[in-house]
């Protein structure tokens, strides 16, 4: 529950990476005007599945300086599609990671005489992997062009609408599969931690899927 009440809020909320609070479309500050820290308390740091490099945390506020951010739903709509363009590049990328980090092992991995690059079952697991990488990356990096263009014409207005939805959607459930069939090809070494980097990209994976919105709503 968050009280909103001329520019000072007081509630608990689910965030600290940034706070937009609802009621009166304020976003809080880690500082104050004058340079002193702001007033709330993180009451936990939480334990999550994946991308624990980035902090999520439970706070309260306790009379803490607010600033009004414009019409709640403009606001949402810009931090929304924007994060949703940022999570399909980490998509992207991880796509990318795990189809080098399986073609680097089919390379040099041997079994019955040969790398197992040579085998055609491998050879289009990889393939499939770099035709992912390319076409996430393209995809995005046309929205991300997208949103940097001060005027759109109608058509472009309608497919960034659509497409930066559908894109963060596509990128974040390919990125897992993805991601799982780089896995397999390294093995039992594709489930050690210290191996490769690709368990802490499918963590980080599953959890950008979620985020910015579930699949079906």
């Amino acid at each position: 529950d968050t009280d909103v009440a001329g520019g000072v809020v007081t509630g608990h909320y689910a965030y600290i990476i940034s706070y937009v609070v609802r009621p009166g479309h304020m976003s809080v500050p880690r500082h104050r005007a004058d340079g002193s820290l702001n007033s709330f308390r993180i009451r936990r740091l939480k334990y999550k599945l994946g991308t624990r490099s980035m902090a999520s945390a439970e706070v309260d506020f306790e009379g803490a300086e607010a600033h009004e951010v414009g019409n709640f739903r403009d606001v949402v709509s810009v931090v929304l599609n924007t994060s949703r363009i940022y999570n399909a590049i980490f998509s992207s990328a991880a796509i990318q990671r795990c189809w080098r980090e399986a073609r680097a092992y089919a390379k040099h991995r041997r079994a019955f005489g040969q790398a197992i690059l040579g085998f055609p079952m491998v050879q289009r697991q990889i393939a499939r992997l770099r035709v992912e990488a390319y076409a996430s990356r393209s995809l995005t990096f046309y929205l991300a062009n997208l949103s940097d263009q001060e005027v759109l014409s109608d058509q472009e207005q309608g497919a960034w609408r659509m497409l930066v939805n559908l894109n963060k959607f596509w990128t974040s459930v390919t990125a897992t599969s993805c991601i799982r069939d780089a896995i397999e090809i390294l093995g039992g070494n594709g489930a050690i931690e210290e191996f490769s980097v690709l368990p802490r990209l499918l963590r980080d994976s599953i959890v950008c899927e979620a985020w910015e919105g579930s699949h079906n709503v």
